[in-house]
């Protein structure tokens, strides 16, 4: 499916699936190990730290709301940080 012709409703859909399927994924970049799941009250988002994707549900009102990631699509975790890849040992 064209990532843009997507409603919110799928991209919850594909948010959820990605979350667990995918091992904290993102249906928007692709990466893995980057999407935080949070509870506020009736409403739960996914969210993504490398590309900046959001999903949302109200399960109150059953709406869901979306916004596609437009970051660099490179994760931002630690083991990314340049101080790290450089000192790794060689070998």
């Amino acid at each position: 499916m064209n990532r843009i012709a997507r409603t919110p409703t799928e991209w919850f859909e594909e948010a959820t699936r990605w979350y667990v399927e995918a091992h904290q994924g993102c249906p928007c970049c692709g990466n893995q190990h980057c999407v935080f799941r949070s509870e506020w009250g009736c409403r739960v988002e996914y969210y993504c730290s490398a590309c900046d994707f959001s999903a949302c549900e109200d399960r109150q009102t059953g709406h869901c709301y979306s916004a596609i990631g437009e970051g660099n699509n490179q994760p931002n975790g630690l083991f990314n940080a340049p101080f790290l890849v450089d000192a790794l040992p060689a070998g």
